[in-house]
C-alpha cells in the first residue's frame, strides 16, 4: 500500500503543478503534465484508481497529510484508532470530516507560523490584505544574491529566523527540489519558488527585490522579486490567487517603481501593502 501511496502523492504533486502550468498559460508543458498523470493514474490497483477517481472529482486536493493528530485538509482531529491506521500505511484511510485520503508526512518542514485572520476571536487584532501572509522582517529590499540558490536560502532563512518555518535549511532544500522539476521564473519578471505541505499555521511568504537581476533558469532571463512561499496543504488552491495577485502589482508601472524604490524593509513592506490593499483582503 506504500507504494500505492507514494503513486497517489506524485499524482497530487503533478496535479497542482498542472494548475500553476495552467495559471501561467504553459500549454505545451500543460500536455507533457497530463501525460504524466495519465501514466501514473495507469498504475493505481483497481479499487484505489476508483477511490482517487471518486475523491478528485469534487477535491482537486485528495490527499492531505496527517499533522499532530489533524488532518491538514480540513484541520479537524483524526480518531485515535484511524492515526494509527494512518501510520501503518496497510490501507488507505479517508478523513471522516472532509473524505480526502489521509497520509503520515513525519518528516515534512515544521510548520508555517498561524496569524490572526477576520475569523478570530474579537479580542486578537483582526489581520487583514497582505499581512495575513508576511509582514515587514521577510521584506529584503536589496537581495545580494547572485544564483537562485543563494536567493532562495537568504529568504529561508529569513522565515525561520523570524517563526514561520521552524527548519530554514529544509524549506530551501525542498523548494530548490521543487525547482529542479519547473522554474518558477514568471513574466513578471518574478519568480515565486514554493514548498506546499508546511504544516500547522499559514500560507506565509518572504519577498527579496534584486536590483542588478538574477538569471533563474536556462532561459537567461533575469528576475528582480523573489517570492519564497511556505504553503499549508489547506492553503494550496488560494495560492495561486495570491501570486496572481503579486504579479499584477509587480506588473503595474507605479507600483512597481515604488516596490524597486524601497531602501529598507519597512519601506518595501509599505510599497507592497499599497500595491496590493485593494486586490488581496
Amino acid at each position: 500500500m506504500k507504494k500505492q501511496l507514494e503513486i497517489l502523492k506524485k499524482i497530487q504533486d503533478i496535479s497542482l503543478t498542472r494548475a500553476e502550468l495552467v495559471a501561467r498559460g504553459a500549454q505545451d508543458k500543460v500536455a507533457e503534465a497530463d501525460r504524466e498523470i495519465a501514466a501514473l493514474v495507469g498504475k493505481l490497483e483497481p479499487r484505489i484508481h476508483a477511490l482517487y477517481s471518486r475523491i478528485s472529482a469534487n477535491r482537486p486536493l485528495f490527499l492531505a497529510a496527517m499533522h499532530n493528530g489533524n488532518c491538514s485538509g480540513c484541520g479537524m482531529q483524526v480518531p485515535v484508532s484511524a492515526a494509527r491506521m494512518v501510520k501503518l500505511a496497510e490501507h488507505l484511510v479517508t478523513c471522516t470530516t472532509c473524505g480526502r485520503i489521509l497520509y503520515d508526512n513525519p518528516g515534512a518542514v515544521a510548520s508555517a507560523r498561524q496569524t490572526a485572520s477576520a475569523g478570530d476571536d474579537d479580542e486578537v487584532p483582526k489581520v487583514r490584505g497582505i499581512s495575513r501572509f508576511s509582514a515587514a522582517p521577510l521584506m529584503v529590499a536589496d537581495l545580494k544574491a547572485k544564483t537562485p540558490q543563494e536567493a532562495i536560502s537568504t529568504l529561508s532563512r529569513l522565515m525561520a529566523e523570524n517563526g514561520y518555518v521552524s527548519d530554514g535549511d529544509e524549506l530551501a532544500r525542498l523548494a530548490l527540489e521543487r525547482e529542479a522539476l519547473l522554474s518558477t521564473r514568471m513574466d513578471e519578471g518574478a519568480a515565486v519558488p514554493h514548498v506546499r505541505g508546511v504544516e500547522g499555521g499559514s500560507l506565509a511568504f518572504a519577498l527579496g527585490v534584486s536590483h542588478d537581476g538574477i538569471v533563474w533558469d536556462d532561459s537567461g532571463e533575469k528576475v528582480n522579486f523573489v517570492v519564497l512561499s511556505a504553503i499549508p496543504s489547506a492553503g494550496s488552491a488560494f495560492f495561486l490567487k495570491l501570486m496572481s495577485d503579486l504579479m499584477g502589482a509587480f506588473r503595474r508601472k507605479a507600483s512597481r517603481a515604488a516596490i524597486l524604490a524601497a531602501k529598507d524593509s519597512e519601506t518595501l513592506w509599505k510599497a507592497l501593502d499599497r500595491a496590493t490593499c485593494r486586490i488581496i483582503r
